[in-house]
């Protein structure tokens, strides 16, 4: 047997399962977005209880004006509003709110038109966390919609909360025929900026933030709507039909960890012959990177004896996925008598385990002769194969959870 895999050998005995004991089933955050208006059900599990984060975001108000052709000033941008929470298993209510229309003036008859929106709210939960949409910009002379509002916390619950205003829409001028700029949305940080009112010669910019408002209109180019999520509308020039809409508010949900480990389903180990035969099932994954096969000889004590990558890696599934691995008895009778003699040596005096020390080593050289006169041939020494057998799950931040612990069948 060549030096080299007699090392590979030797490590795979002795690397003992370092990784701090985590319940969470999710080592990395997942996200879920939801931007399109209407009302959701996000689900926790049945036996999880999650730490999520939630940042939403109001809907932007419709661009100013009226239903004749008059110029009108910009919609506010959508607020932010974002909480931690920690919840059990059930559903939960996401609501993303709808964009406000701008003015709109058909071409007959005159004075039919429709009058501009305001931003409808986006929120999780019973009234938990809300962002609060933008309002609708006005008719000519009149200012500009005020952004949505910051809102409070209304959880009840422990965990950090913030909301920011969104930006509102910049005003019209009686000496200008342009429209105003809507206002931008809240930053998860900071207030959304206002619109710009318009010049002399030009419509006034969208103000800036998570998304821009929308440009107000001049001779050349339509009122601009609000970008998503909740930008406010521009307002409309004198002479044309639209106002910009309001930018669609959006719920973002983040999973931030999770307290029930990944479920093991039909895990079995047996030898036969020259080897150790494992199978075992999960019933769902989330960022699992591999599996660890480990084994003891009094249930207490584990070494890894085997590896197996996940078939999801860093992904989330949902369903019963199975896995097998077969391993020679060799590996498996080196790492567990290696690991029942540093056990004595770790729990004795300073002369113990020095005497230990110098134990494994005669058993490492012995270990190489022996197996380099053998060729290949497998170690059948029953007392230093394993009686018991787990599953090591590692997530992709290093931290794992395990399976129960089972009895090794001898065929």
């Amino acid at each position: 047997m060549k030096m080299k895999s007699l090392l590979k050998n030797l490590s795979w005995g002795l690397l003992i399962a370092t990784c701090m004991f985590n319940f969470s089933a999710l080592a990395q955050p997942v996200s879920q977005t939801y931007t399109t208006p209407g009302v959701y059900t996000y689900v926790i599990p049945e036996g999880y209880t999650a730490t999520i984060k939630v940042d939403a975001w109001g809907a932007g108000g419709g661009g100013g004006g009226d239903e004749w052709a008059r110029k009108g000033s910009g919609g506010g941008g959508g607020a932010y509003a974002g909480k931690t929470l920690t919840l059990p298993a059930g559903n939960y209510k996401v609501v993303v709110g709808k964009g406000g229309l701008g003015a709109y003036r058909p071409e007959t008859p005159v004075g039919s038109g429709i009058k501009q929106i305001d931003g409808e709210s986006s929120t999780f939960g019973e009234g938990w966390v809300i962002a609060n949409g933008g309002i609708a910009g006005g008719d000519r002379n009149a200012d500009g919609g005020a952004g949505g509002a910051a809102s409070t916390d209304g959880s009840g619950m422990s965990g950090a909360f913030n909301s920011f205003k969104g930006g509102d829409g910049g005003n019209t001028h009686a000496l200008s025929t342009y429209g105003s700029g809507g206002g931008g949305s809240a930053w998860a940080n900071a207030a959304g900026e206002n619109g710009k009112n318009p010049s002399a010669s030009d419509g006034g910019k969208g103000g800036a933030g998570t998304a821009y408002g929308g440009e107000g209109g001049s001779v050349g180019d339509r009122a601009g709507n609000g970008y998503k999520p909740g930008g406010g509308g521009g307002g409309k020039y004198s002479g044309h039909r639209e106002s910009g809409n309001g930018g669609d508010g959006q719920v973002t949900i983040t999973v931030l960890s999770s307290s029930l480990p990944v479920a093991f389903e039909d895990i079995n180990a047996s030898i036969s012959g020259n080897t150790l035969n494992i199978n075992f099932k999960t019933l769902e994954e989330t960022n699992t990177s591999h599996f660890n096969i480990q084994g003891s000889i009094d249930g207490v004590k584990f070494v890894n004896i085997g590896k197996i990558e996940s078939k999801h890696k860093g992904s989330v599934h949902s369903g019963t996925t199975s896995y097998s691995l077969n391993v020679g008895i060799t590996n498996i009778a080196l790492g567990v008598s290696l690991l029942a003699l540093l056990g004595l040596g770790f729990a004795a005096d300073r002369k113990r385990r020095m005497l230990m020390s110098a134990i494994v080593l005669i058993l490492f050289i012995g270990t190489m002769a022996v197996s380099c006169s053998k060729k290949g041939n497998e170690l059948k020494s029953d007392k230093n194969l394993p009686d018991f057998v787990r599953v090591e799950q590692v997530y992709m931040d290093g931290s794992c959870t395990y399976s129960k612990i089972i009895k090794v069948v001898r065929e």
